[in-house]
C-alpha cells in the first residue's frame, strides 16, 4: 500500500479464516479504513451498493467469490483492486477479471505459511503463474519442471510453528538440508529460473479410477472449456461395488447445454475412461464458510443422492 492511508479495504472473509486478518489488518497499518458490507450470499445487491457507496479500492476473494459476483451480475467499481488465492484461478476467468477491475492480483500460500507467500500481478500475457516469493519466504520444488512437476516445500520466515494437535503433522513440517524447517505443501508445481512458482494442481487430487491415474483438474478444465460451462469441480464417490469409486462432476452451467452433448465435448479432449459417469448441473456450487467450494458436501450429496440431487440439478449416469 506505500503507506497509503486512502485504502478502503472490503472485509469480505470469514473472520475464521486465516485471509481475514489481511483485510482487516493491513488497512489500518497504514492508516487505512475496513468497509464491512453485508454478506454477499445473503444481500448481493446490498453487497454491491455498500462496497460502491463507500468508495472500497481493494478487495479480497476466492475465484469461487468472483464467480459469484458474475452470476449476481453485481455492479462494482471499475477502479477497485481485485486480490484472488484460496483456490486456483483458471486462465479464463483471470482474463475476464482483468477486462474488469483496474488490478488484479493473485496470491499464493497455505495457511501453514502464515496466509500468503508468493503474489503476482495479472496482465492478459501472464496469467499461469503465482508470482515471486514475499521477502524470507523460499518456494521449493526440487527437479521439477512444467512437464513433470513436484511437491512444492516451502521455508522461511512465515512458517507456522505447528499445529495445536501435533497428530495432524503427519510429516509435513520436516528438515531440509540448507534450508533448516520447511513445509510440504501437497501442492505440485515447478519454480522457473527467475523465481517465478507456477501451481500445477494437488497431490491429493490425483485418483486412481479402474486402474488409470487421473488428475481431477484436468477433468475439471475439460468441462470448463464447453463455452456454456462456467465452473467444474471433479471428485469420486463410492460405487455400488464395495470398495470401488466412480468419478462423478457437478459444474454450473446453462440448461440449455444437455449432458449429451457435454459428453460429446468431453470425448473430443478426454480418454473414455477420464470422463465422469455421472455429470451434475447445479445451479451453483455450495461454499465453506471460507468462501471455498465444499468439495466434501458436494461428495457426500452426490453418494447419497445419485439419481437426483435436489431442484435445479441435473444428474445422468453413464
Amino acid at each position: 500500500f506505500d503507506g497509503c492511508p486512502s485504502v478502503r479495504f472490503v472485509l469480505n472473509t470469514s473472520i475464521s479464516f486465516d485471509i481475514s486478518l489481511i483485510e482487516l489488518l493491513l488497512p489500518l497499518l497504514v492508516g487505512g479504513t475496513v468497509i464491512c458490507p453485508p454478506p454477499l450470499t445473503t444481500d448481493p445487491r446490498g453487497f454491491a451498493s455498500f462496497v460502491t457507496r463507500h468508495g472500497a479500492t481493494h478487495m479480497q476473494g476466492t475465484p469461487s467469490f468472483f464467480r459469484l459476483i458474475e452470476a449476481f451480475a453485481l455492479s462494482l467499481p471499475e477502479e477497485l483492486e481485485a486480490w484472488c488465492g484460496g483456490e486456483a484461478l483458471d486462465g479464463r476467468l483471470a482474463r475476464r477479471l482483468i477486462d474488469r477491475f483496474h488490478t488484479v492480483r493473485n496470491f499464493y500460500g497455505p495457511t501453514e505459511a502464515t496466509i500468503w507467500c508468493t503474489f503476482h500481478t495479472l496482465s492478459s500475457e501472464a496469467l499461469d503463474s503465482v508470482g515471486l516469493p514475499f521477502g524470507g519466504t523460499e518456494v521449493l520444488a526440487p527437479g521439477a519442471s512444467a512437464e513433470h512437476p513436484s511437491e512444492l516445500i516451502l521455508a522461511g520466515h512465515g512458517l507456522a510453528a505447528g499445529y495445536v494437535r501435533p497428530d495432524d503433522d503427519e510429516g509435513r513440517f520436516v528438515e531440509l538440508a540448507g534450508y533448516g524447517r520447511a513445509y510440504r505443501t501437497g501442492d505440485l508445481g515447478h519454480v522457473t529460473p527467475d523465481g517465478k512458482v507456477h501451481v500445477a494442481g494437488r497431490i491429493d487430487h490425483q485418483v486412481k479410477v479402474n486402474g488409470y491415474r487421473l488428475e481431477l483438474s484436468e477433468i475439471e478444465s475439460a468441462v470448463e472449456s464447453h463455452p456454456q460451462v462456467r465452473q467444474c469441480v471433479a471428485f469420486l464417490v463410492p460405487d455400488a461395488e464395495e470398495g470401488t469409486s466412480r468419478l462423478a462432476a457437478a459444474y454450473v452451467g446453462d440448461e440449455s447445454v444437455s449432458v449429451r452433448e457435454l459428453r460429446a465435448h468431453l470425448r473430443r479432449t478426454l480418454p473414455p475412461y477420464a470422463i465422469p459417469k455421472q455429470l451434475h448441473r447445479m445451479e451453483e456450487l455450495p461454499l465453506t464458510t471460507a468462501g471455498k467450494v465444499d468439495r466434501q458436501l458436494l461428495r457426500s450429496t452426490v453418494a447419497a443422492e445419485p439419481g437426483a440431487l435436489r431442484p435445479g440439478v441435473e444428474a445422468v449416469s453413464q
